[in-house]
């Protein structure tokens, strides 16, 4: 009889402790910045875009229009002062830098693009172009460095080199021949991303392969992040290499250490709609198919069919970023509303078969089409949630900025989250059966 109580009293006793523990473990937040919160769901205008994929030419930006996209780059690289050739430059009017010395990749910006070659618009979807370029970066000697690309900037920006440089073939010129004024030169990889904010660009760093704390020393660091690349995808399948997640978790560090308005792109690079099928350019890349073409690309929620909504829209964070892997495109799941509450985050889409993954710090802190505020983990700098279709397709959203409650006033108890409260109940309901049964032995006992 003893033990029955005995065993009354410990269940009991668990109870309180499941109680206790809710309150010491569970932390509970706010949403201090949530990317959708001007989106209205309703009226939302999605706009299918590209920033990364090499549209350099009419033929390229006619696939990309047959494609599904609403807009695009039209766009090559640049930043370092490199021509592709003497000769290319005085072809398009321009001066001959440096007569006879061929220069390495990339050109003058080409804005406004139907000047320089490009489709006029509409064109089939597509309505509007982007402003923008892959620049080069530079390390102190010269050399080239990080990539990114410079949403937003029409202006040309010219990489100084250093002084000692020369014609070395991986260094630029220290020289000025367009005689461009101190706000369009830089230096370093922090200055240009300075110098071209500055100048209107929202910048993003390009296919950042590396250790997750390499680029810390980016200050200014860019606006967004290319978590998802076509191109480094295809050499993932086919040779072996982790680029894809290596990309993710630079963005999950940036998040945490750096800012959580940090948004995360997914773009083709050179692996697009307008890439022949069949064999690949890269020797070691699976065969080119419907399926693993033109598989990342951004779906941005506009308030009007151009630029300046655009442009509003990603600085605020009101995008998703997609992977497609495919053969039928443009088929991802839709999100039809992102609601945020005091005390969870929403989602839904238009299927609600999807599966939603939650991740905060880098780590998984939920799963499916909620997330409750009250219990996660300590610490954490932001939330953000991949929702997979099952069938290739993820859509990433970007990340809520999260702060932490304060704790309760002293002598106040805390509130236990709902899964503590129901662990409790259980053990409590528990308790009682075992006590009735105990009183049930003993009377009959007597």
């Amino acid at each position: 009889m003893l033990r029955s109580r005995g065993c009354v009293l410990r269940l009991a006793c668990t109870s309180s402790l499941v109680l206790a523990s809710a309150r010491v473990s569970a932390e509970g937040y706010s949403v201090s910045y949530n990317p959708y919160g001007s989106v209205a769901w309703e009226t939302t205008l999605r706009c299918q875009s590209q920033h990364h994929d090499h549209a350099s030419t009419a033929s390229r930006i006619t696939a990309l229009s047959e494609a599904g996209y609403c807009a695009v780059t039209y766009m090559t690289y640049s930043g370092a002062y490199q021509a592709q050739t003497a000769a290319a430059w005085v072809s398009a009017g321009m001066p001959d830098p440096d007569p006879g010395v061929p220069l390495g990749w990339g050109e003058y910006r080409r804005w406004p693009p139907e000047e320089h070659g490009a489709p006029a618009l509409p064109l089939n979807s597509l309505l509007f172009y982007l402003p923008g370029a892959e620049e080069s970066g530079l390390r102190p000697d010269g050399g080239h460095t990080n990539h990114m690309h410079s949403l937003g900037l029409a202006q040309y920006l010219e990489g100084v080199g250093c002084a000692s440089c020369g014609h070395l073939r991986s260094a630029v010129r220290n020289h000025n021949p367009l005689g461009l004024p101190e706000a369009q030169r830089y230096a370093t990889d922090s200055e240009l991303v300075a110098k071209a904010t500055a100048l209107g660009a929202i910048m993003t760093l390009n296919h950042p392969n590396g250790l997750p704390w390499y680029f810390d020393a980016i200050e200014p660091f860019p606006a967004a992040v290319e978590i998802y690349s076509n191109y480094h995808a295809s050499y993932d399948e086919g040779c072996g290499s982790s680029f894809i997640a290596r990309f993710k978790a630079v963005w999950d560090h940036v998040l945490e250490t750096k800012s959580a308005r940090i948004w995360g792109v997914a773009v083709n690079d050179w692996s697009s709609a307008w890439t022949p099928l069949g064999d690949p350019a890269i020797a070691c890349w699976p065969q080119i198919t419907e399926a693993n073409r033109d598989r990342g690309k951004l779906q941005v929620l506009l308030t009007s069919y151009d630029l300046t909504a655009y442009m509003a829209a990603f600085a605020a964070g009101a995008f998703f970023a997609i992977e497609e892997n495919n053969a039928i495109k443009s088929a991802y799941p839709t999100v039809t509303s992102i609601a945020v509450a005091d005390n969870q985050i929403a989602i839904s889409t238009a299927q609600a078969d999807e599966t939603i993954t939650w991740i905060g710090n880098g780590q998984v802190i939920g799963s499916g089409a909620s997330l409750p505020l009250d219990r996660l983990p300590a610490n954490l700098a932001y939330a953000r949630a991949e929702i997979d279709d099952g069938e290739g397709r993820v859509v990433y959203t970007q990340p809520f900025e999260l702060a932490a409650l304060p704790p309760p006033p002293p002598g106040e108890p805390a509130v236990p989250a709902l899964p503590a409260l129901l662990d409790a109940a259980i053990v409590l309901g528990l308790a009682l059966v075992l006590s009735r049964s105990a009183r049930k032995r003993a009377a009959s006992a007597r």
